[in-house]
């Protein structure tokens, strides 16, 4: 199960609690140390923020999450005012990507404690949304190679074709 942690203010307290796993209110925000948001930030897989207070989310939580990946963002859909509709969304398992400059994909597909059948579904998923989202402009062949590894580990080559 994928563990969400909302950053909300008061109003949707009630909400949150029967959402997602932990949630941090605007008013706390004072009492969290630096050692607190990492010990948050260990235990949490997503953090999702309502959007008026996102100011003083990056003020409070910017320095820990920024550098993990775990911020906030608009863009990921982790910033919205609907912050039931994007903690579904994540427990579903919204597939999340990152193309750099170089056209390479970098996204996870899974844990060390999958299964091989989880972690082939996942890998088929993750190619059908980025073949589905192919860019009209785009001309010839859009995937070239495919490899996976682990975080450290060595790329290994998969064969893979677009039906």
């Amino acid at each position: 199960k994928v563990k969400v942690t909302a950053l909300i203010d008061q109003a949707l307290v009630t909400k949150a609690k029967a959402d997602c796993d932990e949630h941090a209110l605007l008013e706390d925000f004072k009492k969290l140390d630096k050692k607190a948001i990492k010990k948050l930030a260990k235990r949490t897989d997503y953090f999702v923020a309502q959007a008026n207070i996102m100011p003083k989310v990056a003020q409070t939580f910017g320095r820990v999450l920024g550098p993990r990946g775990m911020m906030p963002n608009p863009k990921t859909g982790t910033v919205t005012f609907g912050v039931k509709e994007a903690i579904e969304a994540i427990q579903v398992g919204k597939v999340d990507f990152r193309v750099d400059k170089a056209g390479t994909v970098d996204a996870p597909v899974g844990r060390v404690s999958f299964s091989s059948e989880d972690l082939a579904e996942n890998f088929n998923a993750l190619m059908a949304e980025v073949v589905r989202l192919k860019p009209s402009s785009s001309k010839g062949k859009y995937v070239k190679t495919v490899s996976l590894s682990s975080t450290m580990g060595v790329g290994v080559r998969v064969a893979f074709s677009v039906n």
